[in-house]
């Protein structure tokens, strides 16, 4: 497997896309509005420095540390906000989301993202959700290591391992099941 060098996943919350992020600094993008009376976006970028004139470093107004993203669900996003500022880097968040109960499945940009993701299954692991698995094709993933974007593809299930212990497990089901109902069989 090829690990991406920028890890890429689609967060849903009962089946509908919330979020898109990535594990790189950026930018965090909304679909609603700024607040009545608010001040608005903030504005373009000065012209890039001339010869001999120094680069700055430092990050656009709404730039983030440790992640890109754009939210899709309106609903959702003072939710997706309050735990991003509760958390100190890419995988703590991606830990309280899944904690807060959303999904989290890999993205494959080329492909499109899907809206919509029902009939997601959470597949138990004690305390905690041990993975996730939806009965559309699309590809297997841990959050830890994303795999290339035409790697781990199959037709029976879009999958992802939350616990590291669940990995190969899942995997091994997903190679060998023929059908959704015949890889939740091999995860019981």
């Amino acid at each position: 497997m090829t690990d991406r060098a920028v890890r890429e996943f689609a967060v849903y919350v009962q089946g509908r896309l919330a979020l898109v992020v990535s594990d790189e600094p950026g930018t965090l993008r909304s679909t609603a509005g700024p607040a009545a009376g608010g001040v608005g976006p903030p504005p373009p970028p000065g012209p890039p420095p001339g010869p001999g004139e120094p680069m700055t470093t430092e990050r656009p107004p709404g730039g983030h540390p440790f992640l890109d993203a754009q939210a899709y669900d309106a609903v959702s996003e003072d939710r997706l906000r309050r735990l991003l500022l509760e958390s100190a880097s890419f995988d703590e968040y991606l830990e309280r989301l899944i904690g807060a109960g959303f999904d989290i499945a890999s993205c494959r940009p080329l492909e499109g993202y899907d809206h919509e993701l029902p009939g997601g299954v959470r597949l138990a692991g004690g305390e905690v959700p041990a993975g996730v698995c939806w009965p559309v094709p699309g590809q297997f993933t841990t959050l830890a290591r994303q795999p290339a974007e035409d790697e781990l593809v199959f037709d029976v299930a879009t999958a992802t391992a939350y616990d590291p212990a669940w990995a190969e497990r899942m995997l091994e089901a997903l190679r060998a099941a023929s059908s959704f109902e015949d890889l939740l069989e091999r995860l019981r």
